[in-house]
């Protein structure tokens, strides 16, 4: 090599911090392995790729103007790199996979051709229930209403060019009072726990008191989630209670809640999205109250209010009852059918859909 062409070689762009690397262009650079050299030593370039650098190949790249030009390279269409294998079965991939089967079974068992009224809850596994919806003959799912309960679940029902009705206005399609207010046919919704005795922690999203007014006007509740969120009792996992409070009385709950032994309840921040508190679409604000895991109804025995240990149903009514609260993110109590012959709306599912991994799904109720 020519004192000259060394010379240009170093005033080449240096990759990284490796002195004296050449960085001709990004396509010849990737087939070369480079070693350090110092200055006033010969560079040299070790083949990587044995079958792609040839000599006559490596010569061409060995003149003074190798800097200068990105044309005076060699050609490089020969110099295609493998293509590299998209990961399959990754932890995201088999939780999508998962809520898509869930939402899809869900649908297929309880969506029927003669509903007219249908909810649309909010979170990531709905998305997969209008999915499925949507998939269904035209001349079906023309004829029904569809009411979201957040904006969430309102572009959802939009985009799949289906037929939005506003949970304020369904009352208006009935001339009629309709028994336990029960106005739509069925309602699809996520959960963020379910224990086995089917109650649901719900809120993640910030729109719990519309999930449970489409939860208490529908016939039947229907849950559909993956495999994560099924566990033996509630707020074993997730952080806190979610509560909707009106914001001049938040820090007064927040207190109350200390009282009924909640572990530092504390006002859901809206961060990275937005600063300050999150604001609900009612303009209210969350407070997410950790508890002990809370126990099945079934264990009223073991109930201590004084330890913080609390049944669903006692603990649901017990903050309910605060001055200030809007609605409280636990879903208990009565199904649908059940509330219906009582003359009242249920809250609690008739049946959760569960993605597991191995792609099956799994059904409690």
């Amino acid at each position: 090599m020519s004192p000259s062409t060394t010379k240009a070689l170093f005033n080449c762009t240096k990759i990284g911090r490796t002195f004296g690397v050449v960085r001709p262009s990004i396509p010849a650079a990737r087939n070369f392995a480079t070693r350090r050299v110092q200055p006033g030593a010969v560079i040299t370039q070790v083949p990587t790729r044995a079958s792609l650098l040839s000599p006559s190949f490596i010569s061409p790249l060995y003149h003074s103007s190798l800097c200068t030009s990105a044309r005076t390279m060699a050609p490089t269409d020969n110099l295609v790199e493998p293509p590299v294998p998209t990961p399959v079965n990754t932890a995201g991939d088999l939780v999508e996979a998962a809520k898509r089967a869930a939402g899809r079974r869900a649908v297929e068992d309880y969506l029927s051709p003669e509903f007219r009224y249908v909810g649309i809850g909010s979170g990531s596994t709905i998305k997969y229930v209008v999915e499925a919806i949507a998939d269904l003959p035209r001349d079906v799912t023309a004829k029904m209403k569809f009411v979201p309960t957040g904006s969430q679940s309102r572009a959802l029902i939009r985009e799949a060019k289906l037929t939005v009705l506003a949970i304020d206005d369904l009352v208006l399609e009935f001339n009629e009072r309709v028994p336990g207010q029960q106005y739509l046919d069925v309602c699809f919704d996520g959960a963020d726990e379910v224990d086995p005795e089917l109650n649901c922690i719900k809120g993640g999203g910030a729109c719990h008191y519309q999930e449970k007014l489409v939860a208490k006007f529908s016939k039947q509740f229907v849950c559909v989630a993956d495999y994560r969120k099924e566990v033996p009792n509630l707020l074993t996992s997730w952080v806190g209670i979610p509560i909707e409070v009106q914001p001049l009385a938040t820090e007064a709950v927040r207190r109350e809640l200390l009282l009924l032994g909640s572990k530092k309840p504390f006002v859901r921040s809206g961060l990275p999205g937005k600063a300050g508190s999150i604001v609900t679409d009612n303009g209210n604000n969350v407070i997410d109250a950790p508890f002990p895991p809370l126990l099945l109804n079934s264990q009223a025995d073991q109930m201590d209010p004084s330890k913080g240990l609390w049944t669903v149903d006692a603990l649901a009514s017990r903050i309910k009852a605060i001055t200030g609260v809007l609605e409280v993110g636990v879903f208990s109590g009565h199904t649908g059918p059940e509330a219906l012959q009582k003359g009242m709306g249920g809250e609690k599912p008739v049946k959760v859909y569960f993605g597991m991994k191995d792609g099956s799904v799994k059904t409690l109720g």
